[in-house]
């Protein structure tokens, strides 16, 4: 318990790996993609609606800003699996350049704040659904929620067994 301390004391030091903070760069600029493409796919949406003559034109245009916000969501994920693994990596091998699951986790759940934040601001100031605006981010909580209870598991039974043994 005293370690997993340690690492939070060492927060302001996260932004010192240079791999955490192309992870931070890649993250945000797909994100601000995404969302750019969601709101104008919402803008396209309510054009369809009200434009009968152009109906062709704007469906082509919502399935094709559907295609690439599903490929962003998809990248999305991809570099945070990246980011996972390079964790797990250095906590099983440790590794020194490599970054530990303390600051994934870290990392993960500041990200996905800022995320889900920031879809409902823009959610309340363009009329969006804000799901739409962070559902890329939730396969990406989840993960990091699941890894969070079983290190929580774990360093708990480590806890008990190092008190039964003295």
């Amino acid at each position: 318990m005293e370690n997993f301390i340690n690492h939070l004391k060492s927060v302001p030091s996260l932004l010192n790996t240079t791999f955490i903070r192309l992870y931070l760069l890649i993250f945000y600029i797909l994100n601000a993609i995404y969302l750019t493409a969601e709101l104008y796919k919402f803008r396209l949406r309510e054009l369809f609606l009200s434009n009968e003559e152009q109906n062709k034109i704007y469906f082509t245009e919502i399935l094709n800003l559907s295609n690439i916000t599903t490929t962003l969501e998809s990248l999305i994920f991809i570099i945070n699996l990246t980011f996972l693994i390079a964790s797990l990596i250095k906590d099983r091998y440790r590794i020194q350049q490599s970054i530990n699951i303390t600051k994934y986790f870290i990392t993960n759940v500041i990200c996905v704040c800022s995320i889900i934040i920031m879809g409902l601001i823009l959610s309340a100031l363009f009329s969006v659904s804000a799901g739409n605006l962070f559902q890329q981010v939730i396969y990406i909580f989840f993960i990091t929620v699941i890894l969070l209870v079983r290190f929580i598991i774990i360093t708990a039974y480590k806890f008990l067994i190092s008190k039964t043994m003295t």
